[in-house]
């Protein structure tokens, strides 16, 4: 009993929801029965009404709609008649691309970047160079320029002994070299730049790394910077009186030697400097050639020793630190009183 109630409930359900969408669509198809005339959603609703109901049947419905003045089902739209006014549409004209320009073409604003020529090496590389042994003498090194090639001519010491090339090196801008000691170590350099100083005979300096090695390989001692300095010749009979100032800013500022004859002695008459701090000779002498003075500058100890006067007018000196065995050299201009 219950099972067929419940059946028959569920068919009466079922022709309801079909009355109620028959009727929902039957509103909206009828621009809501007419409240709403024009509405833009019945209209499509009612073309696809009369494209999914057979023909007699939407000229049945469209009989009974004018008769209560209300909006008719429009003529199914037919395939043929689809394709039909897609032919008739006029298609635009397909515009070509521009054409792009080809891989040798260069638009006329583009910026065409030069590659810069190779810079041709400071011409004073030729020249004779030297750098200060422990011993206070000197190592020089002969360097000439062949064609475009820089070559290293000779190395000799102040005693003019030799040291032999073992190879060298020219690859259009830096010159290495190695050579052999008296021990039989090699020596290697490697150029790097120049200082340009502007100061007197040594207006320039050709910096270099340097390395020395065992005769078994065996490494030394290697500097990431050793300057060479060029070679000034003295000129003959030096007069070294007179007041001489260093020609280029050291660490500890510029400096002014007052250096007097007595009879035929010189000495240093006086010490200053631009830094504010004191200078104290310690002793000083001459023997015949060569003045040499030890002073202080705060907690430095230094000795001085004169080389000559170069030909181009220049005091000519090397210094020493205590703690540092390697000569420096100076070259002092003449102050005009």
């Amino acid at each position: 009993m219950n099972a067929r109630t419940n059946k028959r409930k569920r068919r009466y359900t079922l022709w309801q929801m079909l009355v109620t969408l028959a009727l929902i669509a039957f509103v909206m198809a009828t621009d809501l029965a007419g409240a709403l005339p024009g509405n833009p959603y019945s209209a499509e609703l009612r073309q696809v009404l009369s494209n999914g109901l057979p023909v007699d049947f939407v000229n049945t419905v469209n009989q009974e709609l004018v008769s209560y003045t209300l909006p008719t089902l429009p003529p199914a739209v037919t395939v043929t008649s689809a394709v039909l006014a897609l032919v008739a549409t006029p298609v635009p004209p397909v515009t070509a691309p521009p054409a792009l320009p080809t891989k040798t073409e260069i638009p006329p604003t583009a910026e065409v970047i030069e590659t810069p020529s190779p810079v041709e090496p400071m011409p004073e590389m030729a020249n004779e160079w030297y750098i200060s042994t422990t011993d206070g003498g000197r190592i020089i090194i002969t360097i000439e320029k062949q064609g475009d090639t820089y070559i290293v001519a000779n190395v000799i010491d102040s005693a003019s002994s030799s040291f032999p090339l073992v190879s060298q090196n020219w690859d259009g801008k830096t010159l290495k070299w190695s050579m052999q000691n008296v021990e039989g170590n090699i020596l290697s350099f490697e150029t790097i730049d120049f200082n340009v100083c502007g100061c007197g005979d040594l207006g320039y300096l050709l910096n270099t790394t340097a390395k020395m090695t065992s005769p078994t390989g065996e490494p030394i001692f290697a500097l990431d910077l050793l300057p060479l300095y060029p070679v000034a010749y003295p000129a003959p009979n030096p007069d070294y009186s007179g007041s001489w100032t260093l020609s280029r800013t050291s660490e500890s500022g510029n400096e002014t030697i007052v250096i007097e004859k007595l009879g035929d002695v010189y000495i240093v008459a006086s010490l200053t400097g631009d830094d504010g701090a004191d200078r104290t000779i310690l002793s000083q002498s001459w023997d015949g050639s060569t003045l040499s003075w030890v002073y202080t500058v705060g907690n430095e100890e230094i000795t001085m020793k004169t080389l000559g006067v170069s030909q181009g007018g220049f005091l000519l000196l090397t210094g020493t630190y205590k703690n540092d065995p390697l000569q420096i050299p100076f070259d002092l201009h003449k102050l005009v009183p």
